[in-house]
């Protein structure tokens, strides 16, 4: 009979009166509908279409009609997937580190992994970015220990053992002489450390920049960069010398979007627009300490997006004003507004744009009204105090446009907007970036004004 109620609720009513009428009967009755044994088969039949009509209509008002579905009522015992378990430990993770002192969320996550293999697992998707520098360099610089072949030290070593949790690298800092020695380690644990790299920085330690120690990287470096990095996407190179040879090797990084050369020493490039031009016509972003845009050939001039450090060498003639139609993101490297005349008007549908600012920053509000499609705005600003701060944020108040979605100030000094009694109608926030040099007491701090979502 079992089996039989469970048929029942996708049996039609031509089906059931095929049944008996004593087994219509303990079908009513199991079902707890009140019948008499004396109905004959039709009835019983049309009682128990009812009831089953009944509890669908029932539970279509309980669950389909009833906002208060979404609520769980009483107690609900079932498991959570993995994937949401280690969503949850990520954000509360990332909420409850303290980002200033990497060393004590290394160590707490060190505890962590001890637990199980699952909670292990996904403390390794916590640590993606690593900077990596070598210990007492400026002994190592003094004593010319570099003239030998680089040795990884053991900071490095640590990395490769088993219960370290760094598994998967996204962003990797790295001094160049260890990167050297990296790449050119024939250990298989070392070259698996860089396989899932994404953005690389290269970087010079500061005891090699004051000790004015070799800066020469070896271009074959960024050959085997090439051969070990093949998701590499982002490369930024500091306080080296990048030759010819150089950017030859960076050509081979096949997967490379973003480069930035800002920050590098130059030895006889020549004419590095039309070398980088050449070399990444495919390049989403590329970054020099100063670019002139005049030396971009003009084949190359409609498929230029961006645009960084821009800096005029000498004046252009009205007769050649430079047309950049797909211009998306500009940045100036000096501080004179005029020099937007350079420019066709075809050019400004830039979304993005950042400039330095000694003073007032009317002199740039008509240039910024002519882009009517600019959606962030960045001002580099570290010689304003607090007063100055506050009155490029009213300046930028009244002259905001609908359009704006983010602005940013780069500045040395606190701001809060909450004490000056500034209301802007983007979200205001603030990040230190690092420490000022020639101040103990002030850190270079990036200003965010954001909208809201």
């Amino acid at each position: 009979m079992s089996n039989l109620l469970l048929d029942v609720d996708i049996r039609s009513k031509e089906e059931l009166l095929k049944l008996r009428k004593d087994q219509l009967y303990q079908i009513s009755i199991d079902k707890k509908l009140k019948v008499n044994k004396s109905l004959n088969k039709d009835s019983l039949v049309n009682a128990i279409i009812k009831h089953r009509d009944d509890q669908i209509r029932l539970q279509k008002t309980l669950f389909d009609d009833n906002p208060a579905i979404r609520f769980h009522r009483g107690h609900v015992d079932y498991r959570l997937p993995f994937l949401i378990i280690s969503k949850i430990f990520q954000y509360y993770w990332m909420l409850c580190t303290n980002h200033t002192s990497p060393f004590f969320s290394y160590r707490d996550a060190l505890t962590i992994t001890l637990v199980n293999k699952q909670l292990y697992g996904i403390v390794t998707t916590l640590f993606n970015s690593i900077f990596i520098k070598k210990k007492n360099i400026s002994k190592a610089i003094q004593l010319n220990i570099f003239r030998d072949p680089p040795i990884i030290d053991n900071e490095m070593n640590r990395l490769t053992r088993t219960w370290c949790p760094i598994k998967h690298i996204i962003k990797l800092h790295i001094d160049y002489k260890l990167l050297e020695s990296l790449v050119n380690s024939t250990d298989i644990l070392h070259t698996n450390l860089l396989i899932s790299v994404e953005k690389l920085h290269i970087t010079l330690d500061k005891a090699t920049i004051i000790y004015n120690c070799d800066r020469n990287i070896n271009y074959m470096i960024f050959k085997k960069v090439a051969n070990i990095m093949t998701n590499l996407k982002t490369l930024v190179c500091d306080s080296i010398r990048i030759r010819q040879s150089h950017i030859n090797a960076i050509a081979t990084i096949k997967s490379l979007k973003k480069l930035d050369l800002t920050d590098t020493l130059r030895h006889r490039l020549g004419n590095i627009e039309v070398l980088a031009l050449m070399k990444f016509p495919l390049m989403d972003q590329f970054k020099l300490p100063r670019f002139d845009p005049v030396n971009i050939p003009v084949s190359f001039r409609d498929g230029v997006k961006s645009l960084f450090n821009v800096s005029f060498y000498k004046p252009v003639s009205p007769k050649q004003l430079l047309e950049l139609p797909n211009l998306k993101k500009i940045s100036f490297y000096q501080t004179r507004p005029d020099i937007f005349k350079y420019f066709k008007e075809s050019s400004f549908n830039v979304t993005y744009l950042c400039f330095p600012l000694n003073g007032n920053i009317d002199h740039w509000l008509p240039i910024i009204e002519k882009l009517i499609s600019i959606e962030t705005l960045e001002v580099n600003t570290q010689s304003l105090g607090s007063k100055g701060l506050l009155s490029l944020c009213r300046q930028f108040k009244n002259s905001i446009s609908p359009n704006y979605s983010r602005f940013y100030i780069k500045a040395f000094d606190h701001f809060d907007i909450y004490k000056c009694n500034l209301e802007i109608e983007l979200h205001y926030s603030h990040q230190k970036l690092y420490p000022r040099i020639t101040s103990g007491t002030n850190n270079l701090r990036k200003i965010y004004f954001v909208k809201q979502i």
